[in-house]
């Protein structure tokens, strides 16, 4: 039965190109070009059946095809990091990634050098900083002197935000007022030297500007951002040595402002406590109720006044309230004093979510010396 068929089908392969053979030659190439065609058509329709294959391996959630002639390199693939970055329409470039710009209560300011944008690792600089920093310390009474470096900042402008940065570490006494603050912020490229208010006309905009014009922008133009920072330190440490053509009247306010608020200073003190006795009056006598608090054998309060208890606390957006309870020893009255607790200035948030209330530090109200905005900047 198989030789049979193997017969017939030679027979008829021998015949067709008999055929073919006996064929006029034009008959022969028009039957040529139909068979082209045909074989023209059938690589169209595989062509189509590998792209449908495609689609479909994309529509199915499935591997894409990727057709071997145009896949990469195996090596290729197993060691090209993945990079989530967009590309920037109509350009065809990589679209720079966005840093997280710093808040004031972001930084962790830690000793004299703060480098939260890394860049002043290079050639041992940040270690000549600190030294050059506790020199100008050890030599210069109540100063204080801070390094940072951070790649963007979330405030309207990197001088604003050094003013914030250094009202927060409250650099430097609050008796002399003679802290510094040399910020860098590399996305901005631009660098700040913010002083205390008892420095503002020694290291005044002009100096600190020309300072950094004359020995930290060359250096940074060249990308040796240590060696301009330890220039510009060494630089403030002579002014504030009292070198470096320092202007004779060195102090940051006249003899007249600096008895006048020496005065208020001495004044303050004797207002709160009278502010503090208005609010001890007893309503019934109009007596001063004693701040120490007597109580009897039974627990029960006997004259004078119990501690505050806050019963609402206060926040960034409201005034609190706190009592404490009273019994006159004049009168023998009893009752509750209500004072308000001021709303704070603003609130940060700890990693938890709990949020810590704080009011922004003034000359005032805190241990350190404060910042008015004085000092000055340069770019690069």
């Amino acid at each position: 039965m198989r030789v049979g068929l193997l017969f017939l089908a030679l027979t008829a392969h021998t015949t067709h190109a008999l055929i073919l053979g006996l064929q006029p030659p034009r008959a022969r190439s028009h039957r040529a070009a139909v068979l082209a065609s045909a074989e023209g058509h059938g690589k169209r329709q595989a062509a189509r059946g590998l792209f449908a294959a495609a689609a479909a391996a994309v529509t199915l959630g499935g591997t894409p095809f990727v057709p071997a002639a145009h896949a990469a390199p195996a090596t290729a693939q197993l060691t090209r990091p993945a990079i989530a970055r967009s590309i920037v329409p109509g350009t065809g470039r990589v679209a720079k990634a966005r840093r997280r710009k710093s808040g004031v209560y972001d930084i962790d300011v830690r000793g004299a050098v703060t480098d939260a944008a890394g860049m002043l690792g290079d050639g041992g600089y940040a270690a000549q900083i600190k030294s050059a920093v506790r020199a100008i310390e050890r030599d210069v009474d109540g100063s204080a002197v801070r390094v940072v470096t951070v790649d963007d900042v979330d405030a309207e402008s990197p001088k604003a935000f050094a003013t914030r940065l250094f009202n927060r570490l409250a650099l430097g006494s609050e008796r002399t007022e003679n802290g510094v603050l040399v910020l860098v912020v590399k996305d901005q490229r631009r660098v700040e030297v913010e002083v205390g208010v008892g420095l503002n006309r020694r290291m005044s905009s002009s100096w600190c500007s020309g300072m950094l014009q004359d020995v930290a922008i060359p250096e940074f133009k060249e990308g040796r951002y240590g060696k301009g920072v330890a220039a510009a330190v060494e630089r403030i440490g002579e002014r504030l040595r009292g070198g470096d053509d320092a202007p004779a009247s060195s102090g940051g306010v006249g003899g007249l402002e600096l008895a006048g608020y020496g005065i208020l200073l001495a004044a303050t003190p004797l207002m709160n406590a009278a502010a503090e006795r208005q609010r001890r009056k007893c309503p019934s006598c109009g007596e001063v109720v004693d701040s120490s608090a007597s109580y009897a054998e039974d627990g029960t309060l006997r004259s004078g006044c119990a501690p505050w208890a806050t019963t609402t606390p206060a926040t960034n957006l409201a005034s609190g309230e706190r009592r404490r309870d009273y019994a006159c020893g004049a009168c023998g009255a009893t009752g509750t004093f209500v004072d308000t607790i001021p709303k704070y200035d603003s609130v940060r948030y700890r990693r938890d979510g709990s949020p810590v209330y704080y009011n922004k530090p003034s000359s005032s109200s805190n241990s350190g010396g404060s910042s008015s905005g004085g000092g000055g900047g340069a770019s690069w």
